[in-house]
């Protein structure tokens, strides 16, 4: 069997799930905060009164956050880097050979749960000041809306908060300056991390084990990034290099095949014991257009959220049997339409924990 980054999926999703609540919990407390008394003269006085209040109950539920997430990441991370250890000794024994020994790598498992828990460290003041500063720009937008006659106060609080929070608190900057709601963040980097341990814990073991080539799989939904290792034979310590005995070509280590971007976030490529003459490369028939058929899945899933932000939003601040409310909630039931239409048509799995406003 195989090991790869796509290996802690299922982890990653408790992960996400975890900081998505925060998001979604901090969005709803501005709306209802800001949603309350609309209608009274002293509306703007009041909520600058309840701001405090508000910031309290979201950093309690933050500071929940804070508590668990770590550990939750940790243990995740030490479980991946095992479960690749241990599909290395299957490997080897399924091949026929003794596999006795071997070392586990705790050191490795701390080094890269340290690092994805300093990653996501931060969101706690990063959401904090988010709430305070949308919340008091949201009142102040709104208050000048009404005094130049332009909007009632309840069109100009929606209209106000629609703008700054309908796309969600993006917290994380990655590398490329890209912006990251919480819980997608927090979902890529956990999964990319324990699918890291896992590989890790594979390659480590087979070394150990006296063994130093792996086999990279074929994905049907890679990108230009690591497609072209498909099919590639790699050296896990830089040892061995040259044509093999079987004729197959070294085509580098797996750390330079890894710089190159195999294995990136959300990589599905996998890697596996290679042995000349008795390994046979992977069959699985590349999809060109794979890769951007999941990308629009996660446009649509996006969408989605955001629709359901919407209708909350609306819910609100004009009442749920509101004219606008509605037409909000018609366009929620004909975008998941389309969802569920198109993923009908390219044969695609319904990834509700994606779409799901966790808060509510």
């Amino acid at each position: 069997m195989t090991i790869s980054p796509d290996y802690s999926r299922r982890v990653a999703r408790q992960v996400r799930s975890f900081y998505q609540t925060a998001e979604d919990v901090t969005l709803e407390r501005i709306v209802k905060a800001l949603g309350k008394g609309l209608d009274s003269p002293d509306w703007a006085n009041r909520k600058a009164g309840d701001l405090s209040a508000v910031l309290r109950v979201v950093d309690t539920h933050l500071a929940r956050l804070d508590e668990a997430a770590p550990e939750l990441i940790t243990r995740s991370i030490a479980e991946a880097y095992q479960a690749g250890e241990s599909e290395a000794v299957a490997a080897l024994r399924a091949a026929g050979i003794d596999a006795i020994g071997g070392a586990r790598g705790s050191r490795a498992v701390d080094l890269l749960a340290e690092d994805t828990v300093r990653a996501l460290s931060g969101l706690r003041p990063r959401l904090i000041r988010t709430v305070s500063d949308v919340y008091q720009q949201v009142t102040a937008e709104t208050t000048a809306q009404v005094l130049t006659g332009a909007q009632t106060r309840r069109e100009a609080a929606r209209a106000a908060v629609r703008r700054y929070a309908l796309d969600g608190v993006k917290p994380f900057v990655d590398s490329s300056g890209r912006r990251w709601e919480a819980g997608s963040y927090a979902e890529m980097a956990t999964r990319t991390t324990a699918g890291r341990a896992a590989i890790e814990g594979h390659t480590d073991q087979l070394q150990a084990l006296g063994q130093d080539l792996v086999i990279v799989s074929s994905s049907p939904e890679s990108c230009d990034l690591c497609g072209p290792w498909e099919g590639e034979v790699l050296s896990i310590s830089g040892d061995t290099s040259g044509q093999l005995a079987d004729g197959v070509e070294v085509a580098g280590t797996v750390g330079e095949a890894r710089s190159a971007g195999l294995q990136h976030p959300n990589c599905t490529h996998t890697v596996g014991i290679y042995l000349p003459g008795r390994t046979s490369a992977d069959t699985t028939t590349r999809d060109p257009d794979g890769h951007k058929t999941r990308q629009q899945q996660r446009s649509f899933e996006r969408s989605i959220r955001r629709q359901k932000r919407a209708a909350l939003f609306d819910e609100q601040m004009l009442g749920t049997d509101a004219p606008q409310t509605t037409k909000t909630r018609q366009r929620l039931r004909q975008r998941q339409t389309e969802f569920k239409a198109w993923r009908d048509a390219n044969d695609r799995k319904n990834l509700g924990y994606r779409t799901n406003l966790t808060a509510r």
